[in-house]
C-alpha cells in the first residue's frame, strides 16, 4: 500500500518562516484549466475549484452537462492537439492535468498517445504562453512491484520493469512533468490509489459486472491491507498543491502519494464497496 508522506515533507505541513510569501493577488490561481475535467476525479477537482471561486475551465474530448450546470467553461479536443490546448490555456495561470487513459491491458500505442504526447504537449504549450504552474494527476501504480508496497515513502525508486501500459506510460509521464520543474513553470504530481466515491464509473462498476457474471477472483485470501482514496479526498489534494505551488513554496519537482491513511483489508474493502452498490459477493 502506499504510505503515508513524512510530515516534513507533506503538502499539509507548516511552512517554515523563512519561506517568502508571494503577493496577496497571487496567492491561488485565478484562472484554472482542468485536463479530463469531465472525468470522475476532474469533475470533482472542477466543482471545488469552482466551489471556492475559482474560474475553471475543463479540456476534454466531449462536452459535460454537470460541467455546464457548473458554469464551467469547456474546450473540446484532443490532449496532443496544440491548438486545443492553447485555446483551453487562454488566460489560465494554472493547470491541473488530470486526463489520462487508464486500463488494465490492451496494446501500449493508445496509453502512449494519451498519457505522454498529451502530457508532453500540454508542458509545451504552458511554457509558450507563460502558464505559472502545473500539478499532474499520476497514480501509486508507478511505484507497485510484485509483493506490494508497506510503509513505503516517495524516496522508493521506480520498479525497473512494467507489466502494464498504464503504469508504464504514467512514470514516463510523471518523468516529464517533474523534470520540467523550474523558476517559469512550478509543477509536482500526485499519486491517489484506488480513487472511489459517488458516481465512480471505474472501479465499482468493475467489481459489480465480475460479481454478476459469476466469479470475483480475489488475490490471496483477502487478508493483505490496501489504502484507498475517497474522490473527495483526492481533489482536495489537487487544490492543496496548487495553492502551495502557486504561493511559490517548496514543494514542486517531486511526486506525492495520496491516500486515506486508514489501510484496510483487500476482502473488507470489496465487500464495503459492493454493499454500497447493493451487491453481495
Amino acid at each position: 500500500m502506499p504510505g503515508r508522506v513524512p510530515a516534513e515533507d507533506s503538502l499539509l505541513a507548516p511552512v517554515p518562516a523563512e519561506v517568502p510569501v508571494a503577493p496577496a493577488e497571487a496567492l491561488v490561481p485565478v484562472r484554472v484549466l482542468v485536463t479530463g475535467g469531465s472525468g470522475f476525479l476532474g469533475a470533482e477537482i472542477c466543482r471545488q475549484l469552482v466551489a471556492r471561486g475559482t474560474e475553471t475551465v475543463s479540456l476534454s474530448r466531449r462536452p459535460s452537462a454537470a460541467l455546464t450546470r457548473l458554469g464551467i467553461h469547456q474546450v473540446h479536443g484532443d490532449l496532443t492537439d496544440p491548438a486545443a490546448v492553447d485555446r483551453a490555456l487562454d488566460g489560465c495561470d494554472a493547470v491541473v492535468h488530470n486526463a489520462a487513459l487508464a486500463g488494465a491491458g490492451g496494446p501500449p500505442v493508445p496509453y502512449w498517445r494519451t498519457n505522454v504526447d498529451g502530457t508532453r504537449t500540454v508542458l509545451d504549450r504552458c511554457r509558450r504562453l507563460g502558464v505559472r504552474t502545473l500539478v499532474h494527476t499520476s497514480t501509486a501504480s508507478v511505484a507497485f512491484r510484485p509483493g506490494g508496497l508497506e510503509n513505503a515513502d516517495e524516496l522508493l525508486p521506480r520498479p525497473g520493469r512494467y507489466l502494464a501500459a498504464y503504469p508504464h506510460s504514467k512514470a514516463v509521464a510523471e518523468t516529464l512533468v517533474l523534470d520540467a520543474h523550474g523558476p517559469a513553470l512550478a509543477t509536482l504530481a500526485l499519486r491517489p490509489h484506488i480513487i472511489w466515491g459517488p458516481g465512480d464509473p471505474h472501479f465499482l462498476p468493475a467489481l459489480t459486472r465480475a460479481v454478476r457474471r459469476g466469479r470475483l477472483v480475489m488475490p490471496g485470501d483477502g487478508a493483505n491491507l490496501v489504502d484507498t482514496t475517497h474522490v473527495r479526498t483526492a481533489a482536495h489534494a489537487h487544490l492543496l498543491a496548487l495553492d502551495h505551488l502557486h504561493r511559490g513554496r517548496p514543494v514542486g519537482g517531486r511526486a506525492y502519494f495520496v491516500a486515506q491513511g486508514e489501510p484496510l483489508p483487500l476482502r473488507h474493502v470489496v465487500g464495503l464497496l459492493l454493499a454500497a452498490a447493493g451487491v453481495r459477493a
